[in-house]
């Protein structure tokens, strides 16, 4: 297991990451990220999130708090999937996408780059 690595928040607090083999991407303590899952470099998965098995997350995508990430997705660059959100089966979130907090993407469903969607639950 790679050394872990401390970021300070704006409100001061730290959040603990260790790099993720299959990528070299950042995932918090607490996150369960698959060891066949890609995170790319400069890709953040925070604590409590669920990433499956073959799931991929490119340069810059931010899987938040709580959100789950199901087997097969692909998270875009810069994409962004908030707080409890739940990406389905093989969907496909787009370039800069924002999936809501508590939002749903339902399998297979492709979300378009630089779009703002999830249906809440």
């Amino acid at each position: 297991m790679s050394a872990l690595i401390e970021v300070e928040r704006e409100d001061g607090s730290v959040t603990k990451y260790r790099r993720h083999p299959n990528g070299r991407g950042f995932v918090a303590v607490g996150a369960d990220v698959h060891p066949t899952a890609l995170v790319s470099r400069g890709a953040y998965v925070e604590a409590g999130a669920h990433v499956a098995v073959g799931v991929q997350v490119y340069e810059g995508a931010w899987i938040e708090e709580g959100a789950e990430v199901d087997a097969f997705a692909v998270v875009g660059a810069g994409a962004r999937v908030g707080r409890q959100a739940s990406i389905g089966h093989n969907a496909r979130i787009g370039s800069r996408a924002h999936i809501v907090s508590g939002g749903f993407v339902p399998p297979a469903q492709t979300v378009r780059l630089d779009t703002r969607a999830g249906v809440r639950r």
